[in-house]
C-alpha cells in the first residue's frame, strides 16, 4: 500500500492537542540523551499544563505563523514562528522560529526541511532580512540541521538564559537574500496570510 504524501497546511487552534503531544514526543526523544527519564516525564507534565496558556494561545494569535505537516490524517510535524521574543542584538532580526518539531518516527525523511523551507519562503516574500532561533547545546542533530540550511551560531544567548544542568540555549541567525538574489533586504512587517493550497514545511 502506498504511503500518503506529506501535505503542509496552516495550523489552527483545532490542532492544539495534536501539536502539544507531538512537541512532548519530540522533546522527550532528544532530551533522553542528557536527562533521566524522571526529569523528561516532569518536563512533559509541565508542557501539558501549558496547553491553554501557550499552545492554544500561540495557535490563536494573528502574529504567529503556524504550519502543520500531515501524512494522511496524522500530524507529523509543525512550525511556529513570529516576532522575536526578546530584543535582538542585530536590529534587523525581527522574526523568530519558535518551534520546529517532527514526530521521531519521521526523523530523517525530509519533513523538517520542507517546514523550514516554507518559513524561509514566507519571510523572504515579506521582506524579512534575517531570522532568529534558539536551540539547546546538546541537541546536536538539530544544530547540524540548522547549519546545513544556512543558519549561523552567532553567540547570542536568550536574556532569560534557560538551563538544563550545564547546558544552555544557543542563538542561531539566518540571513535571507532578496527575491532577486541581490542580497539581504531590509526587514518588513509581520508575515502575511498563508497562501491557499501551499504544501507544508518540515
Amino acid at each position: 500500500m502506498t504511503e500518503p504524501p506529506i501535505v503542509l497546511r496552516p495550523a489552527t487552534p483545532a490542532d492544539t492537542d495534536e501539536v502539544l503531544e507531538l512537541h512532548v514526543r519530540s522533546r522527550a526523544a532528544y532530551q533522553r540523551a542528557v536527562r533521566p527519564e524522571s526529569e523528561v516525564d516532569a518536563t512533559s507534565a509541565v508542557l501539558r499544563g501549558r496547553r491553554d496558556s501557550y499552545y492554544a494561545a500561540m495557535l490563536g494569535s494573528p502574529e504567529v505563523d503556524g504550519c502543520c505537516a500531515v501524512r494522511g490524517d496524522r500530524l507529523v510535524g509543525f512550525t511556529l514562528a513570529g516576532p522575536v521574543s526578546f530584543p535582538d542584538p542585530v536590529p534587523g532580526t525581527t522574526v523568530e522560529l519558535y518551534k520546529i518539531h517532527v514526530d521521531p518516527a519521521e526523523w530523517g525523511r525530509g519533513v523538517a526541511g520542507r517546514l523550514l523551507a516554507r518559513c524561509v519562503d514566507r519571510w523572504r516574500a515579506a521582506g524579512v532580512g534575517s531570522a532568529r532561533l534558539f536551540v539547546w547545546d546538546f541537541n546536536e542533530r538539530a544544530r547540524r540541521f540548522y547549519a546545513r540550511n544556512g543558519w549561523v551560531d552567532d553567540g547570542c544567548r536568550r536574556p532569560d538564559d534557560p538551563r538544563i544542568g550545564a547546558y544552555r540555549m544557543r542563538g542561531y541567525r539566518l540571513t535571507l537574500p532578496a527575491p532577486n538574489g541581490a542580497g539581504p533586504v531590509p526587514p518588513g512587517g509581520p508575515v502575511g496570510p498563508d497562501d491557499a493550497g501551499r504544501a507544508g514545511r518540515d
